[in-house]
């Protein structure tokens, strides 16, 4: 964890490693309850924001170098391009390949997924995007119910339902764009339970 932590204040401000942190512990602290492999959890959870605070140049320039390597699919391109904090993702994971030798494509794609979330995602990448929104730290009544459904609860696809319901909630309060892919992923939960 330290080689890890020292890399992200290269990035990040101490508000954003501490997210970070949070989020990884809290990963590692589901990853039994869901059968993910707890390190590949708190990898993802801490690195899954480290070009967060990367100016829009820097993100689009490292997404374009993660497309180019095809490890997975950019959805949106268009729009997320005009919209550059959307992809921090995809370069965050660019940085764990470049900087890091991180390979595991599972722990990228999580990343890569982290912000809208979307179809088809893995069990690691599910609990990276809930994790994100209601780690511990974020101390409001949304995120506080979405913990509570992940940890008490211990049910993901419940959880990954109300991440998107409060996370296209606040975009429409704030009447701020809402990528597809957040709908996409919204409509697999309805129909899938």
């Amino acid at each position: 964890m330290y080689i890890y932590k020292d890399f992200l204040k290269n990035y990040l401000s101490e508000k954003r490693i501490n997210h970070s942190v949070s989020t990884a512990k809290l990963m590692k602290k589901c990853s039994e309850v869901f059968k993910i492999d707890p390190e590949k959890a708190f990898i993802s959870g801490l690195l899954h924001d480290v070009a967060r605070e990367l100016s829009d140049d820097e993100i689009i320039k490292l997404t374009k170098k993660f497309i180019k390597r095809k490890i997975c699919k950019i959805n949106y391109l268009k729009l997320k391009l005009n919209h550059p904090s959307l992809l921090h993702g995809a370069a965050s994971a660019e940085l764990m390949i470049s900087k890091l030798k991180i390979k595991d494509e599972d722990i990228l794609i999580s990343a890569c997924r982290h912000t809208l979330g979307g179809k088809n995602l893995s069990d690691l990448s599910k609990l990276t995007f809930i994790s994100d929104y209601c780690e511990p730290l974020r101390n409001n009544p949304a995120s506080r119910k979405v913990l509570k459904i992940l940890v008490k609860e211990r049910n993901l696809n419940k959880a990954c339902f109300y991440t998107y319901h409060f996370l296209i909630e606040y975009l429409l309060k704030k009447n701020k764009i809402i990528c597809p892919e957040s709908i996409d992923g919204y409509n697999e939960v309805i129909i899938s339970n």
